[in-house]
């Protein structure tokens, strides 16, 4: 801990790189690209605990590298603040305050608005950043938490040099400049982080003119087992696409209505299909899907008709899944689909063990991705992070609806999980737009002459895994609702 008067450049930037440095607003990004504030509250409570309690950190799966990330995050945002107040100070003329009309709009659109802020520290975040840094200088921040690391990942408390008022105090003021970064991010981006009612505002069926005739927002289907609810302009756009469809493949023995996505608008269709002409894989699916490109967006998820006469609960798990939350939109002459008793067949299964069986085989992949970062093979870190990933989707899946497949394509999984959660769908728009690099990274694993190509630096690597470990905190949380 510093005691005495620091050297002139111990108040500069140590972990930000020359690109950061020139533009810190990034940095809060990575920040909260990695996390949403509720997690990063949530973490720090957690570390903050294990500084001033004998236990220390743990994490079976991952060890300790993600508490190691966490750390460099969290001294990179001080840095970036810091850096972000000094331009705020030397700023001519200073910004405008935030009016209260505006305050009053984000705390009802955005989805998360601090509670731990003034009025006037709201209208200017810049105020409890100045006050951190009042009392607790940058290079003494730094220290701080780099004490902090170490009695986290050792046996013990943090040592009787730091008092308990300096962890509540680093804790507090972290917890407020969390709320001050959030707020500078989300208005310095071109398009802030949303509630979904409002990411869907005046989003309408195309062609429909009509706003009485706007397509409502479906609810998550998987919270309820209430079946789906069409409104008179679904009913008329699933026509067309009903038409459509059949035109292109007259094979089709029958199709459900699962679900209507509202942002992007597009209609989730399950599809049986004779498959005695067919390999069933994605590809056919994407076709359909292109063909009606022009008229509506659809997602389609096919399997042989043959799963209707089944009578297998684990055959027909998907089919249950379907038949107990959609609405049967097309059946062909002669064919028939016999509905059983709504959510038997997951119900029926052993959900704990199913999970955990998935889970045995995910993790030795992600802690593979670690020991190729720690190797500097960064391509079969990147193999090994997204095999773990896709696992784990797979799974998910399964456990949630039934729905089991031996030709995963990432980007369907994705797609997939909406049936029964935003969550990590959002994870992949917000490292779209926050991380540009890195999800192109994710997106061109295959095939291996194409990822071979990739230029992957050490940061990369690593900033992926980390994120993925938050995602994989998000997938094991859905998999609890389902347990």
């Amino acid at each position: 801990m510093y005691s005495d008067k620091p050297a002139p450049w111990d108040h500069y930037p140590k972990f930000l790189r020359f690109s950061e440095v020139q533009n810190p607003l990034n940095v809060i990004r990575d920040f909260y690209s990695y996390d949403f504030p509720k997690g990063h509250f949530k973490q720090l409570k957690k570390w903050r605990n294990l500084v001033i309690t004998a236990k220390h950190y743990k994490n079976k799966m991952f060890g300790p590298e993600n508490l190691l990330y966490i750390y460099e995050l969290h001294v990179k945002l001080i840095e970036g603040l810091y850096l972000l107040l000094l331009a705020y100070q030397d700023a001519f003329p200073r910004p405008k305050m935030i009016s209260v009309e505006q305050l009053d709009k984000e705390r009802e659109e955005w989805s998360w608005f601090p509670d731990n802020l003034t009025k006037a520290e709201l209208a200017d975040p810049y105020i409890p950043v100045k006050a951190a840094f009042k009392k607790i200088k940058l290079q003494k921040f730094r220290d701080h938490l780099s004490i902090w690391i170490y009695a986290a990942l050792t046996k013990g408390p943090v040592d009787e040099s730091v008092s308990p008022a300096d962890v509540i105090t680093v804790y507090e003021h972290l917890n407020k400049l969390y709320a001050s970064a959030w707020l500078i991010n989300q208005r310095n981006r071109e398009k802030p982080v949303l509630k979904m009612e409002y990411r869907e505002e005046n989003k309408t069926h195309p062609g429909n003119d009509d706003p009485e005739d706007s397509l409502k927002v479906v609810s998550d289907i998987a919270s309820s087992p209430v079946q789906l609810s069409q409104t008179p302009a679904e009913k008329w756009g699933l026509k067309e696409v009903i038409n459509l469809i059949l035109k292109k493949e007259p094979m089709i023995n029958a199709i459900v209505h699962i679900k209507t996505l509202q942002d992007p608008f597009t209609y989730f269709l399950y599809i049986l299909i004779d498959n005695s002409r067919y390999f069933l894989n994605h590809k056919l699916s994407e076709q359909l899907e292109r063909a009606n490109a022009a008229l509506v967006p659809v997602f389609i998820i096919m399997e042989s008709a043959r799963i209707a006469q089944r009578t297998n609960d684990q055959d027909r798990c998907f089919l249950d899944y379907v038949l107990s939350h959609g609405v049967i939109i097309y059946q062909a002459d002669g064919f028939s689909i016999e509905k059983q008793k709504a959510g038997s067949s997951i119900a029926d299964t052993d959900t704990k063990h199913t999970w955990a069986s998935w889970k045995k085989i995910s993790q030795p992949y992600f802690k593979s991705s670690h020991h190729y970062i720690r190797q500097q093979d960064y391509h079969m870190a990147l193999y090994s992070l997204h095999q773990s990933l896709e696992i784990s989707l797979l799974g998910l899946i399964q456990l949630r609806t039934g729905f089991q497949t031996t030709i995963p394509k990432f980007q369907r999984l994705i797609k997939m999980t909406l049936l029964f959660t935003e969550q990590i769908n959002h994870f992949f728009e917000t490292l779209a737009e926050g991380k540009p690099e890195l999800y192109h990274l994710l997106w061109n694993v295959y095939p291996e002459e194409e990822r071979q190509k990739l230029v992957i630096k050490e940061t990369d690597a690593v900033q992926l895994t980390g994120m993925a470990e938050n995602l994989f905190m998000i997938i094991e949380n859905l998999a609890g609702d389902g347990i």
